[in-house]
Order: C-alpha cells, then sequence, then structure tokens
C-alpha cells in the first residue's frame, strides 16, 4: 500500500465512492442521510478525524491520486473511563485485497491509536468471517464477547 495517512475534508468525495463499494458489497442500499452523518463526524470532527483513516495510491505518471482502502474507527471514553477505539468500517478495493495489505493497514491503525494514548481498539468481526477472524487474532485480538442483532 502506498500512503497511510488521517482522512481530510478534501477526501469527502473519494470517501463516499468507497463507501458506497462497501454498502454493494454487503449488498446494502446506500443512505445518503445516513453517510452526510457520518462524514460530518469523521473527518469535520477534530478528535474523530483522528481515528479516520485512508491509503492513498498514485495512478497514472502524474501526481493523480486515489484512496484506496479507508478505516472509521470511533474514538470514545468507555464507562469505566478507558479510552478507546472502536473500528466501525474496513474497506480496501478488491485489488489490493490481500491479508498483507489488510495487516499493515490495521498494523499501521494500532501505531496511531497508541499514540492518542487509545488503551483498548475493539471491532466486530461477522461470525462465518474465519479468515478475518483469524487474521485479527494473529494482531492480537482477543474474542471479549458476542454482539446480538434484532432487525425491526
Amino acid at each position: 500500500m502506498e500512503k497511510f495517512r488521517n482522512a481530510t475534508p478534501e477526501d469527502r468525495d473519494q470517501i463516499e465512492l468507497l463507501t458506497r463499494l462497501l454498502v454493494s458489497e454487503k449488498k446494502e442500499p446506500f443512505d445518503e442521510k445516513r453517510f452526510e452523518w457520518g462524514i460530518a463526524r469523521r473527518i469535520f470532527d477534530p478528535l474523530q478525524r483522528q481515528g479516520t483513516f485512508v491509503v492513498e495510491d498514485k495512478i497514472g505518471p502524474g501526481e493523480s491520486k486515489e484512496l484506496i482502502a479507508m478505516i472509521f474507527s470511533e474514538l470514545r471514553v468507555d464507562p469505566f473511563g478507558n479510552s478507546e477505539g472502536y473500528i466501525k468500517d474496513i474497506y480496501i478495493r478488491p485489488k489490493y485485497r490481500t491479508d498483507e495489505n489488510l495487516s499493515s493497514l490495521l498494523g499501521s491503525v494500532i501505531e496511531n491509536l497508541k499514540k492518542l494514548d487509545i488503551q483498548v481498539i475493539k471491532l466486530n468481526v461477522k461470525s462465518d468471517d474465519e479468515r478475518s477472524f483469524n487474521l485479527y487474532k494473529d494482531l492480537n485480538f482477543q474474542k471479549k464477547y458476542s454482539v446480538l442483532e434484532l432487525r425491526l
């Protein structure tokens, strides 16, 4: 992967494109209102921007750059006073989607969150996604609890 960095307001349109690709792969509809609310929090709020990351790659012979990955983590304080980063979404364009790139991306996120004195990083993984689960375990994530869902 080329260049890992925090997202900026200038990335908004490319983040929207990556988000549309993400929800399309999940076979979910893109919700414009939800996106606008979420992106405002993630790239315009100075604190939350510290947990919003992108990876850019150069395309073509010029200086043109394209976002090839994004990771959204919410920064918050739990009820016990611990600071935590909760990884909400990870998306890597299919042609860059390898275990090595995902490990590298998560390693960069972990290092950046450590610099912010985040004490715990949490993420959810689908119960049938054994590949990702094992990759997260290799990065020392531990299963702590299960999440149940009720669709209304």
